[in-house]
């Protein structure tokens, strides 16, 4: 559990300096980081739901659950990201960059958290 909290303190000191860095770069960065940043933390919330919920229901991570976590993420990013860059103006270079920013340690940290779940379980 502490390594978890750890983990996540991380990640949002990851976003806090990538969100600052983007405020210096200018109008356009800025507006891209924000979008790029919600869409992540939006799918990041949804996709962790089916393993959170696994957990606390049959006290076991099933790998159905962490691939349907993985399949839900894939989904919202797939349409949000169309979805943004279809009704927004905002710089298309500058949104992909943000994107892979905050998608890389996000997906590392929901992975190293349904791992570290496993191995409390030892049921998988």
């Amino acid at each position: 559990m502490r390594q978890n909290i750890r983990l996540l303190l991380a990640l949002a000191a990851i976003f806090a300096i990538a969100i600052l860095s983007a405020f210096f770069l200018g109008q356009q960065a800025l507006k891209s980081c924000l979008w790029a940043f919600a869409l992540v933390v939006f799918s990041g919330a949804i996709s962790i739901t089916p393993v959170i919920r696994s957990v606390y229901l049959t006290s076991v991570v099933s790998g159905s659950c962490a691939i349907s976590s993985i399949v839900v993420r894939l989904i919202i990013m797939l349409f949000g990201t169309a979805g943004i860059l279809f009704l927004t103006q905002i710089s298309v270079l500058y949104f992909v960059l943000w994107l892979g920013v905050f998608y890389l340690p996000m997906i590392i940290v929901e992975v190293l958290i349904i791992l570290s779940l496993a191995n409390n379980n030892k049921k998988i």
